[in-house]
């Protein structure tokens, strides 16, 4: 039976650390799936959205912000019904060294950084379609996955073994931060050398 739920979710991961009565993880399983769910959307691709964009006159270069505020990654760029050319933008500068300043019916795309979209040439009566991977919103207790079923056992054996490291980790951690503490405190002194 597929887990669909963030409560099933949870259920099968402190099963699977042996922590039912959530008293280790249960501070952190929630934000730890979530986080998890975010990456295996990013790497995976698991939840696509189609957007579209006006093109601007004269204008090539766009923010991701022009289209979405989610967008994690874009992986296609389609205009008139049909997908355009990923091209290096660099490869456009080379070849076309006025790509920038071009109109007419788009042909190539490519991205720049975390947030910038390159399409050439340009043509202010063209919608596109933008396709991307959609940013996973925070898991919530009693909500359910962005990601589609199959992905959601990839997210509680990740987030398994997070926790499981997380378990053996801590107690080396916590110990070093007491013993920073102790040195730290400039009341407590080692014996032998109290005022």
């Amino acid at each position: 039976m597929a887990i669909t739920t963030v409560n099933g979710a949870l259920d099968a991961l402190f099963a699977r650390v042996r922590d039912t009565s959530q008293a280790a993880h249960g501070d952190v399983a929630l934000d730890v799936l979530s986080d998890v769910q975010r990456l295996v959307n990013a790497c995976y691709g698991a939840v696509l959205v189609d957007d579209t964009l006006a093109m601007t006159a004269n204008q090539t270069v766009y923010s991701y912000g022009d289209v979405a505020s989610d967008i994690v990654r874009i992986v296609d760029v389609q205009a008139l019904g049909h997908s355009l050319d990923r091209t290096m933008w660099r490869a456009l500068s080379g070849e076309l060294p006025a790509w920038v300043h071009q109109n007419g019916q788009p042909r190539v795309w490519d991205t720049l950084g975390h947030n910038t979209l390159f399409i050439a040439p340009s043509d202010p009566t063209v919608t596109l379609t933008i396709r991307y991977i959609k940013e996973c919103a925070a898991l919530t207790a009693g909500g359910s996955f962005e990601v589609p079923a199959p992905y959601v056992t990839l997210c509680i054996d990740i987030a398994a073994e997070v926790l499981l490291l997380r378990q053996r980790l801590f107690p080396s951690i916590e110990e070093a931060a007491n013993a920073a503490n102790r040195h730290s405190d400039p009341r407590s002194l080692p014996k032998g050398m109290e005022p």
